[in-house]
């Protein structure tokens, strides 16, 4: 039996990260955030700090690395082989008061999405989070994650866009005006399993960006045909879409699962690897997206 889906007009502004940021502006200098501050000299100057763990005398479970690069040379790498000396989390930090000013985070209130690019090992961490703080405090004034990193591409970079720390939505709020910030990335400890030295778990950070959340016009969007139906008989999408078109899957997170073009304008997208839950159908062509949310 097929199940039609009506759009969700909401989700529009929920995962319709390539619409709704195209024409934004990136608050984050990309020198810093970008990982290539790994040269600057003095050290001291790079904006970022690697905790030692155990404190003083430990191990910094995050640095600069070469190995892999989304752009540029360098990305931020974490790697460990025994999640158990961490605490809560383990952490890195970049901006803050005593950091360059370009690598300070300086925002209005208001309300933002985060982009920003991975690559993960074939044993990752389950989860990422982005915590933005004042300079010099350990106070979350807004909060970014991205979980279920396990179900993506592996050994590949590729682009996410994070959800409220919180209400597992976008976009995340800042109640209150920012000067001279700084950004925390932490890995849960509990998202960090079978990690040994033969199987570290890995994964690289690049081109963190944060951008204003705009709302994507709906007279604006609707500017093609498009249906999307379950089959919960066959266990599988059915997208009805232009020929050409470009067809994405997210999950309720937001992280990517699929990625396919309509070469016939229709589209069986089989759905048995999927957990029940919420997925999102992201339409694009002819530079205007249908977002559409189904309950499977």
């Amino acid at each position: 039996m097929k199940a039609k889906i009506f759009t969700f007009l909401l989700v529009i502004a929920l995962f319709g990260a390539s619409s709704l940021v195209s024409a934004q502006t990136n608050f984050l200098n990309q020198l810093y955030y970008g990982a290539e501050s790994a040269t600057v000299t003095p050290a001291a100057d790079n904006a970022w700090y690697f905790p030692l763990v155990p404190a003083t005398t430990g191990v910094a479970y995050y640095s600069f690395s070469n190995e892999h690069a989304a752009t540029g040379t360098y990305s931020i790498k974490f790697q460990t082989t025994d999640a158990s000396v961490f605490g809560t989390y383990a952490n890195a930090i970049v901006g803050g008061s005593t950091a360059p000013d370009a690598a300070k985070i300086n925002l209005t209130a208001g309300q933002y999405i985060m982009k920003f690019k991975l690559y993960l090992g074939d044993n990752c961490p389950g989860a990422i989070q982005f915590w933005i703080q004042p300079g010099s405090a350990a106070t979350n004034l807004a909060a970014f994650k991205l979980g279920s990193l396990g179900t993506l591409e592996k050994n590949k970079w590729i682009e996410v866009t994070a959800v409220d720390n919180t209400t597992n939505t976008q976009p995340t709020t800042l109640a209150a005006d920012l000067a001279g910030g700084k950004m925390s990335i932490n890995i849960p400890k509990t998202q960090i399993t079978n990690a040994s030295a033969s199987t570290p778990s890995v994964l690289y950070v690049d081109d963190i960006s944060i951008f204003t959340y705009v709302p994507t016009s709906v007279n604006n969007v609707y500017a093609f045909d498009c249906n999307v139906y379950t089959n919960r008989t066959t266990n599988e999408f059915d997208i009805q879409s232009p020929l050409g078109s470009e067809i994405k899957v997210y999950n309720s997170l937001g992280s990517l699962l699929k990625t396919i073009k309509s070469a016939t304008g229709n589209i069986i997208i089989p759905a048995t690897s999927y957990s029940k839950g919420i997925y999102i159908i992201n339409v694009s062509f002819d530079g205007k997206n249908i977002v559409k949310k189904v309950s499977f």
